[in-house]
């Protein structure tokens, strides 16, 4: 609305840097009712998936350039074991899960510092980790982060608590797990 009936008054600069601001928060609230809708279509049930066989490290290595190219201030460390077996998932899902964990430790890792993602194989199956440098979580909220809208009280950083509890969701449809090992200012990995 300023915008539009400020528009002749306002310089080049400052129209792009309210489009800027438009561009990002609608981006937000696009995130935010797809998170909502997902989280609903767990809870009843009728979250989609579509198995068939997947190249872990492809899935790994393209979602992590993905992330690193939408942000320019943690470096993304992609460690990926030769070899790794196809794996039984939905690859969309799967890439929605890894997004999620990425895109969380970029948000809570210092400018400069960087985050891993790695894939090995263990135990007959193939773990993937996100390590990230942020403040960590404290013991007491490590089971809260992965309940719908469960986040840790005073961390100041944007979101609705619903990407944890997502991807926890389709780890478990994928017959996985996803836990997180942290210490406070010891950074968290998931």
């Amino acid at each position: 609305q300023t915008l539009r009936i400020r528009w002749r008054e306002l310089s080049q600069e400052q129209r792009e840097s309210f489009l800027g601001l438009i561009e990002s928060e609608s981006s937000r609230l696009s995130g935010l009712v797809g998170d909502v809708l997902d989280t609903s279509r767990i809870e009843a049930g009728s979250f989609p998936y579509d198995f068939d066989a997947i190249d872990v490290e492809e899935l790994v290595r393209e979602t992590a350039t993905v992330v690193a190219l939408g942000q320019d201030e943690v470096r993304l460390v992609t460690r990926v074991a030769p070899t790794l077996p196809r794996v039984h998932g939905d690859q969309e899902r799967l890439r929605q899960l890894l997004w999620n964990l990425l895109t969380n430790a970029v948000k809570y890792t210092v400018a400069g510092d960087e985050v891993e993602v790695s894939a090995r194989k263990e135990n007959g199956s193939v773990a993937v980790s996100v390590r990230d440098h942020g403040p960590g979580i404290p013991p007491d909220a490590q089971e809260l982060i992965f309940e719908k809208f469960g986040r840790v009280s005073g961390d100041g950083k944007p979101g609705a608590g619903l990407g944890l509890f997502i991807a926890r969701s389709i780890a478990e449809a994928h017959g996985g797990t996803l836990e997180v090992e942290s210490e406070a200012g010891e950074g968290a990995t998931f």
